[in-house]
């Protein structure tokens, strides 16, 4: 969520079975320096591996896969 918690040092949380990145900023999105400078381009972070927000992607990329392209006269 925007903006971060500042934390000192990463972490794995068991409690929410989380991993919580190191922050110093609140106001930047957790990126990869070696992304940005060898990509240059502007990039998010987060690690989804299990539970609300793995099940959420999953849904969005097989929505955004299976979605059927609709013509304008179609709309019509």
């Amino acid at each position: 969520w925007f903006p971060h918690e500042v934390v000192d040092m990463s972490f794995f949380d068991a409690t929410s079975n989380s991993v919580i990145f190191k922050c110093q900023d609140t106001t930047v999105n957790y990126f990869n320096p070696s992304i940005l400078v060898f990509c240059r381009h502007n990039h998010d972070l987060k690690c989804i591996l299990s539970g609300k927000s793995a099940k959420a992607t999953i849904f969005y990329i097989s929505d955004y896969i299976t979605k059927m392209d609709m013509k304008a006269y179609e709309m019509l």
